[in-house]
């Protein structure tokens, strides 16, 4: 059956209830119990005559000048059928809200979900928002931070004078090992070919200077090697021979 037919039949019934119950309470109230007695009243102005008529209960005074013309009995089937309506609306009223009430539970949890839903995607929203301008703020202050740290440099060519220098500095700063071969790696780096023992213990290799005997003991690996020789026996000048 239509959910929505179901949801006007039960309204509907819920307002006529009410209806027969307004009714019941009409008709079973307790002045319908009581006795009523009609007066009237006659009175002559000018030769007119006018008459006034009222309802009194039974038992209470008649007001002066009054005369009973008639008599209203309390209707006893009146008060059961009006309290037989109220009963029935009553009944009808009850029955249909409490079958309306679970539809209202329903719906009111229906209707917390779907603010629920919308508070849920607002947050969201509003979270992608403040993300999105948390890092376009970020990227700028790198950006900015990237300038400031690595300004802009106009383009400058350089010399070959300037790219050999650079070259000679790099092997004058290079780190030999403490061997013969590194040693001679020094050498070459230096474009020595011949050189007194003299001579070399006065210059720098590593950043330290070479003991005589061991620069003696170098070359004679190397003359080993067939890389160097002695020019004399006192072993004081060499020469490279290779390379």
């Amino acid at each position: 059956m239509n959910q929505k037919f179901l949801w006007a039949t039960k309204h509907w019934g819920l307002g006529v209830g009410a209806s027969l119950a307004v009714v019941g309470i009409v008709l079973a109230a307790p002045e319908n119990m009581n006795t009523w007695r009609r007066v009237e009243k006659t009175s002559e102005f000018f030769g007119q005559t006018y008459t006034e008529s009222t309802y009194i209960r039974m038992g209470e005074i008649i007001p002066q000048g009054y005369e009973v013309t008639d008599l209203a009995y309390g209707r006893h089937e009146m008060k059961a059928l009006g309290a037989g309506l109220l009963f029935l609306g009553s009944a009808m009223v009850w029955g249909f809200a409490q079958a309306l009430v679970p539809e209202y539970e329903r719906l009111e949890k229906t209707n917390h979900r779907i603010r629920k839903s919308e508070f849920e995607l607002e947050d969201i929203q509003i979270q992608q928002n403040t993300e999105v301008a948390r890092w376009s703020i970020e990227l700028d202050a790198q950006s900015d931070i990237s300038k400031m740290l690595n300004p802009p440099k106009p383009y400058i060519e350089e010399s070959v004078e300037d790219e050999e220098g650079s070259e000679q500095k790099a092997l004058e700063g290079a780190k030999f090992s403490d061997t013969y071969t590194g040693f001679l790696g020094w050498l070459q780096s230096k474009e020595i070919r011949q050189a007194t023992v003299r001579d070399l213990a006065q210059k720098s290799f590593n950043g330290k200077k070479i003991p005589s005997e061991q620069i003696r003991k170098w070359v004679d690996e190397l003359c080993v090697d067939g890389l160097a020789e002695w020019l004399d026996e006192e072993k004081k000048e060499f020469r490279l021979l290779n390379g």
